[in-house]
């Protein structure tokens, strides 16, 4: 897999520059690759509050009360709170992204309308239902490696409250959260990866998998079951586990990249820390 995966931090920095504009129907129509993105951007309001094994799966019981934070589609919690936001009130809007920039033709079909470019892109999906959830096909177009899309939150917040909403990202300590806890349904293998906001490692990110699951049963990873695959730039296997990824994390990430051809749906019903 020594490819697999080159690519994504740049991917996640340009995450609303090539992406498409999908609808509530199985069509879809390529958004303007050439879009400018605004000098300024939504931001939250009061309305808007209202490759690890499968076997380094950490038994928990169903997320506890206490945790230090849970996200919920169900409950129509529209963005994670953090609770590391930098003060721009920009941290833990969901968004997506492709492979369009590296050249891949990878698409997700949203199951409501959205507006690309702002941080509450993504409000009308988790609202139709319960999390965030889409169809996806994976199409190599001329990448040499597999296509990817995914979805990710950013831990503390954009840097400067300008250009695109979703780039350049601020990091924070989140240590304490000890791990994180996921319940997702998706049709596919994928990953949970960690950023730290720089293309580290060749873009070798801490990650774990998350094996494919039609019951949406909660699977929760301590921070040091994070790891990187090796065959970033920087060395040995493992070097840099989730723990000290942590100490500076920019953005969790659920990545889905298998060979060209392969289609499914996914759900991202929950998200919290470990403890």
């Amino acid at each position: 897999m020594n490819l697999l995966k080159l690519g994504l931090t740049a991917s996640v920095a340009c995450a609303c520059t090539l992406f498409l504009a999908c609808s509530d129907d199985d069509s879809w129509t390529p958004a303007n690759p050439n879009r400018e993105m605004s000098s300024s951007f939504k931001v939250r309001s009061s309305s808007s509050e209202d490759k690890s094994s499968s076997s380094s799966i950490d038994t928990l019981p169903t997320h506890r009360s206490g945790t230090l934070f849970y996200w919920k589609g169900g409950a129509s919690d529209y963005w994670v709170d953090t609770g590391l936001d930098n003060g721009t009130e920009t941290s833990g809007y969901w968004y997506f992204f492709d492979d369009h920039v590296e050249g891949g033709l990878s698409t997700i079909t949203w199951p409501a309308k959205i507006d690309v470019g702002f941080l509450d892109e993504l409000d009308p999906v988790i609202d139709a239902c319960d999390g965030v959830c889409g169809k996806f096909e994976l199409d190599v177009g001329t990448l040499d490696y597999h296509p990817f899309v995914g979805v990710a939150f950013n831990v503390a917040g954009v840097k400067n409250l300008s250009g695109d909403p979703f780039a350049d990202p601020d990091v924070a300590d989140a240590s304490a959260w000890g791990g994180l806890c996921i319940s997702y349904t998706n049709d596919v293998e994928a990953t949970l990866e960690l950023s730290t906001g720089e293309p580290l490692y060749g873009y070798d990110l801490p990650y774990v998998t998350l094996p494919r699951s039609e019951t949406g049963d909660e699977v929760c990873f301590a921070w040091s079951r994070f790891r990187r695959a090796g065959w970033g730039e920087w060395g040995t296997k493992g070097k840099e586990t989730g723990d000290e990824a942590a100490k500076t994390l920019a953005t969790v990430i659920i990545m889905i990249q298998k060979a060209g051809g392969t289609t499914g749906k996914f759900n991202i019903m929950s998200i919290g820390s470990y403890n």
